[in-house]
């Protein structure tokens, strides 16, 4: 928390934003956030998202000039609640190791997908696309724990269970995390036009004043396209 109050405070967040939407076809818009919170950015994005899902089925929303919106679970949950199907993705500084490489280049970009289920909470995926994330590995620091091996990888790309050795994490399930955390790089950074790999300022090591740049990517869908909705939501109760 003290690091967000202070990027607020030094201009890298903008506590005061004005968002502009664009629809650009009928089922797909752009959010420029104007360096907001992240997770302010996202709230505002599904809302769009979601008008248009009412009225065409599916809602589509890339979000620009935006930060890191957090755990996209507590964006997405809102809108599966209300009876959506939710995808929601974001991408990172570079700490996801390369496949095969020394170095890391991908973010650990993580992946949500949330959906209703009848009389019950919504079903939720929430997942980084790296091993773990670079937060845990943060806390085994404070706890002076060692690593599980191949979660995360010393400076030569080798495996690590010494937290402070760590400079990347490896991908989960290997090359189809890196490959995961490539294609959310395509949605929030290439399509967007914000930054990518490692041209991201760093969270914690980039001046606090700097503007990071980050792009998010929301799809809605309403689950009445192919069977009725109480019939969906019914079904998920057996997944």
């Amino acid at each position: 928390m003290p690091h967000y109050v202070n990027s607020a405070l030094n201009g890298r967040k903008n506590p005061k934003p004005k968002f502009k939407f664009k629809k650009n076809f009928l089922s797909l818009g752009t959010l420029d956030a104007d360096n907001a919170f992240g997770h302010a950015a996202g709230v505002k994005a599904l809302k769009y998202c979601q008008n248009m899902a009412k009225k065409t089925g599916v809602g589509i929303v890339a979000v620009k000039n935006s930060s890191h919106p957090g755990a996209l679970a507590s964006i997405a949950l809102p809108i599966a609640k209300k009876g959506y199907m939710v995808f929601a993705f974001t991408h990172a500084d570079s700490l996801l190791l390369s496949h095969n490489g020394k170095r890391p280049y991908f973010g650990t970009n993580p992946i949500c997908f949330a959906a209703p289920r009848q009389n019950e909470e919504p079903y939720c995926l929430d997942m980084a696309t790296s091993m773990i994330s670079w937060n845990k590995l943060l806390m085994f620091r404070t706890k002076k724990k060692k690593l599980d091996t191949q979660l995360a990888s010393d400076s030569k790309g080798m495996s690590t269970s010494d937290p402070f050795e760590a400079k990347s994490l490896f991908g989960a399930g290997s090359y189809k995390g890196y490959g995961l955390a490539s294609m959310v790089e395509v949605l929030c950074g290439i399509y967007t036009g914000m930054k990518f790999g490692r041209s991201i300022p760093a969270m914690y090591t980039t001046s606090i004043n700097k503007k990071r740049k980050l792009g998010q990517f929301y799809i809605v869908i309403r689950t009445d396209g192919c069977i009725s909705s109480k019939k969906f939501k019914s079904r998920m109760l057996q997944l």
